[in-house]
This record gives C-alpha cells, sequence and structure tokens, in this order.
C-alpha cells in the first residue's frame, strides 16, 4: 500500500513511513511511457517459470537449483513498465497476485479434462500451500525474509487464494458429481485465460482511457470536448469510468518535517517538543485576543523563524492505493481536470516520429522531446528529417519494386502454354511475398538499399 498527493506540478507517492518513493511532474511521461511499453511477454515469462518448477499436467514440484534468474527477468519487466514498481513489495505483491491466479487457472483447466488429469479433488489446503509458496519465494523482499525467517511469508496469501480456487469450482456437498470432481461455476469464464492476464487488461484500460479521455491527435474524436468523449466511451464499451479510492485529508506534508528544518538546535532529541510546550497562550487564541507573555516572547520568535521554512505547507488530498490502476486512473483524472479549467488549452498528442504520447508545448507540434532509443536528439529536432528521408527511401524502394514486377509480369504474359503461365503465375506469388518482405526489411534497416535493389535487379522467378 501506498499513497499519492496531487498537486499543480505533478503528484508524489510515498510509503507508510512517510518516505517519498517516487514522483511524477506536469509532463506525465511517466503515465505516457508506460502505455507505450509492451507487456505481453510477462505471460510467457511466468509460464515458463512455473513450467520449469512444477509439472503443469501432475502438479508435482520438481527439483531445481536456487537459479532465480527468471524470476529476476520477471521482476524487471515490472520495474521498467512504472515507477510505481520501484518499490519491492508493489513488485512482489503484482506477482505474487499472477500466480495465484496462474495456479488456479491450471487447477480448474485440470478439472476439464478429467480424462485425463491424475490430480484427485477435492485438493487438501497443505498440498496447495506447499506449490504456492515453492513457487512464490523467488519473489519475496529482503524485508519478507528478514522478518518472517522460520514461518513462509507467503502462507496468508497461499489461503487466500486456496479459497479463491475452491469458490470457483464452487465447493459444496450438494455440488458432489458422481466420479468425485466438483462442478465448476461458469465452466466458460476460464477459457481463454493467461498469466499476469489481470496487469495486460490494466495495461489495456489505462491505454484505452488515455486514449479516449485526452488524445487530440486522433481526427475521429480530437477536437471533442471531454464530456463528449465520455458520453461516447461510455455507450461504446458499456462501462462508466468507475474506481474506488480511499481518499483522506492531511495537514502535513508526505516527508517530515524535521527533514527540512536546518537549524541544528531545534534537530536535538525533543527540542521541537520543549520549544512549543512552553507557548501555552497558542493553544487559546481561537477563544479571545491575547498577547504573547513575555517569557514566551523568545520561543514566540523562535517559532515564526522556523516556520518561515515550510512554505509549501498546506492541506493535502491524499489517496491511498493498492494496485497501480488507482494511480493512474487518477493521474488521467487529474489531467482531464486541468485540461478543463484551462479552457481546452492542455494538447496532448502521439509524436509523430517515436508515436508516443506528449503535451504539446503548442497545438501545432508534432514531435515531443524524448530521446528515442538509436537516437542521440530528441524527435523535436530529428523527426521531420527522419521521416522525410523515410519517405524517399521508401519511395525509391517502391520504384525497385514496380521495375521488377513490370519485368516478371511481362515474362509470364509470354509463356508460351498455359501450363507454363500456371507454374510462372505461382512463382510469382511467392516472389511478391518475398519482395515486399525485403522492402520490410530495409524500411527496418535490416538491410541497406544496396542490398535491396541488387536482389530486385537480379531476382527471377
Amino acid at each position: 500500500m501506498v499513497y499519492v498527493r496531487f498537486g499543480q506540478d505533478g503528484y508524489k507517492v510515498y510509503d507508510q513511513l512517510k518516505q517519498v518513493i517516487f514522483s511524477g511532474d506536469s509532463n506525465h511521461e511517466s503515465l505516457f511511457d508506460y502505455v507505450a511499453k509492451d507487456v505481453s511477454e510477462l505471460t510467457q515469462l511466468l509460464e515458463d517459470y512455473v513450467a520449469r518448477r512444477m509439472d503443469i499436467s501432475t502438479f508435482e514440484l520438481k527439483e531445481y537449483n536456487e537459479d532465480y534468474s527468471e524470476a529476476i527477468r520477471i521482476k524487471n519487466v515490472l520495474k521498467n513498465l512504472h515507477p510505481y514498481y520501484n518499490c519491492s513489495f508493489n513488485v512482489r505483491d503484482t506477482i505474487i497476485n499472477a500466480l495465484g491466479d496462474y495456479i488456479n487457472l491450471l487447477l480448474i483447466q485440470a478439472q476439464y479434462e478429467r480424462g485425463t488429469s491424475t490430480i484427485s479433488f477435492p485438493i487438501e489446503y497443505e498440498w496447495y500451500k506447499e506449490r504456492f509458496v515453492e513457487l512464490g519465494i523467488p519473489f519475496s523482499t529482503e524485508e519478507d525474509i528478514t522478518h518472517f525467517p522460520d514461518t513462509p511469508f507467503l502462507t496468508p496469501q497461499a489461503f487466500e487464494y486456496f479459497s479463491r480456487f475452491n469458490e470457483a469450482i464452487g465447493i459444496a456437498p450438494t455440488r458432489r458429481k458422481e466420479s468425485g470432481y466438483f462442478e465448476i461455476k461458469e465452466l466458460d469464464a476460464y477459457d481463454n485465460h493467461e498469466a499476469f492476464e489481470s496487469v495486460i487488461e490494466t495495461h489495456n484500460e489505462i491505454h484505452r482511457l488515455l486514449f479516449w479521455l485526452l488524445d487530440q491527435s486522433n481526427s475521429l474524436i480530437g477536437s471533442l470536448s471531454i464530456p463528449q468523449r465520455l458520453w461516447i466511451y461510455q455507450n461504446v464499451f458499456k462501462k462508466n469510468f468507475v474506481k474506488k479510492v480511499t481518499q483522506r485529508l492531511a495537514l502535513a506534508t508526505p516527508t517530515l518535517y524535521e527533514d527540512k528544518i536546518k537549524d541544528d538546535e531545534i534537530k536535538k532529541e525533543n527540542a521541537k517538543e520543549k520549544l512549543f510546550s512552553s507557548l501555552e497562550t497558542l493553544r487559546w487564541l481561537h477563544l479571545e485576543e491575547q498577547e504573547i507573555l513575555p517569557e514566551e516572547g523568545e520561543a514566540f520568535e523562535k517559532v515564526l523563524e522556523l516556520s518561515s521554512q515550510y512554505s509549501s505547507g498546506g492541506i493535502y488530498d491524499e489517496y491511498e492505493i493498492t494496485d497501480i490502476s488507482q494511480l493512474l486512473f487518477l493521474e488521467i483524472l487529474q489531467i482531464a481536470k486541468n485540461k478543463q479549467q484551462l479552457g481546452n488549452k492542455l494538447t496532448i498528442k502521439k509524436c509523430q516520429y517515436c508515436n508516443m504520447y506528449f503535451i504539446a508545448p503548442r497545438s501545432n507540434a508534432l514531435y515531443c522531446n524524448r530521446i528515442v532509443s538509436g537516437e542521440d536528439k530528441p524527435c523535436s529536432k530529428i523527426g521531420a528529417k527522419r521521416l522525410h528521408d523515410t519517405r524517399i527511401n521508401s519511395s525509391e524502394a517502391e520504384k525497385l519494386y514496380r521495375t521488377a514486377y513490370n519485368r516478371h509480369y511481362a515474362y509470364i504474359r509470354n509463356a508460351v502454354s498455359a501450363e507454363a503461365m500456371d507454374r510462372n503465375e505461382r512463382k510469382f506469388k511467392d516472389w511478391q511475398v518475398e519482395a515486399k518482405e525485403n522492402i520490410q526489411e530495409y524500411d527496418n534497416g535490416t538491410i541497406d538499399f544496396e542490398l535491396l535493389s541488387n536482389w530486385m535487379q537480379n531476382s527471377s522467378i
């Protein structure tokens, strides 16, 4: 669990000890980078991880050395996804939730395959916990190991997901079948599911929400107001923008006051408490006009001096965050509010070079200020030239293709027999496929223009 506080310059996320974990500025690049990233590899990574440590047919645990490289790779994918995952607990909880869902999915699928499954249902909790804990241990944090040296920290989560499994299969005496298996509620609901499905769906949901609410690049909805967009979205997807988040009001900054105090004397133990305890008059100022007593004068001057260091203090609107979807949902809504307050002057578009979202400094800006992989200058400096060069190169490639195409087509039409023409037409179709693959490789930079030109000129059918 973490907390987030929004302000005009962005937001700060901090833990229960009031320590700031990360922050986001008014450019919202963490959000825009998040929706641009590919999260699909998480599915295969977790499925491979489980399969190497447990037989997914018999559910017997396998012997393996303590090589946690696969677990580390899964963690790193999440950490690169968004600063939210800079907190080790957020990474751990996300993976453990995905692991629990996947184990349950495998068990439910095993019940589908009643003729081939070797598992005896119903399963016992200790059997379930052993597998859950063994698969989950590599994702533990250092704090978990420190605080739970003897008792696995995963025991509560194992019980929670065991309960979810029992609920999913509808365990009850009246539901027992003659075969000894149990009825699975809503069987079709478990078809075509995959590992890390919740993370992937959250990614899709946030991307979709950002597009429908804020993207001004799209020619169909770019000029619409936010209320118009919301109305269309709700009717297209048959859903409302609803996310339950606990809100709290605070009269203190997320960081500890003592971190900001420059006065060495006041940092000493109990110095602040002693200072304020000597100012009893302040407790009754709200009742009647009072004067500071002479003996309190020096202490009051010290308080005024120290208070000048807290110009950024005030009333803070904070939210309790238990998953990344809540944080990003709130961030998008904050952007929408700011956009409405500014009279729609806040422009969010996709960069025409890197295809990532950015807040445009001008309504006609086409390129962002990111420096994408493989470049040494921002898109705003090189985007126009790169796209111009790409169009020229594509045009030259198209000329090569058209010349070769006409040459081969003429050869087909001059065939000496119908049989030869049919044979040549089949070869010609194969050539077209290969030619387009080579052009794609050229566009991607895999082969250069000279190599493409030689192939087009010397290819035959």
